[in-house]
């Protein structure tokens, strides 16, 4: 299993909107959305920089959302396979052409394939 689809099904357990891997056509009001940016592979491990969006409907709710994704991803540890996880930044990223209420956060991820 590719390690964006263990981090979905993780987040998936932990919060209460849906969790998609690309925007989808008739997105819900609040989502979050996990996109793999950048990767490295040294002696068979892994390193990954993923952006976890979390949309809302207000700056407040995507923030809230945005929290809850932070708080979850601190034992994303415990998924077999995932050896860190390190918080790199955390912005807030509303898009002002849209008004699409956004938070990210970037993350780190140490891992080996399945």
């Amino acid at each position: 299993m590719i390690v964006e689809k263990k981090i979905q099904d993780f987040l998936k357990a932990r919060i209460s909107v849906p969790i998609y891997m690309e925007k989808p056509p008739n997105p819900p009001k609040s989502y979050v959305i996990i996109e793999r940016v950048g990767g490295a592979e040294s002696n068979w491990i892994s390193q990954g920089t993923f952006a976890i969006k979390s949309i809302g409907p207000t700056l407040y709710k995507a923030a809230t959302l945005d929290h809850d994704v932070v708080t979850a991803m601190h034992d994303l540890t415990t998924i077999d396979n995932i050896s860190g996880c390190v918080l790199n930044a955390d912005t807030n990223f509303t898009d002002i052409t849209t008004k699409e209420y956004r938070y990210q956060s970037t993350y780190l991820i140490n891992y080996m394939e399945d």
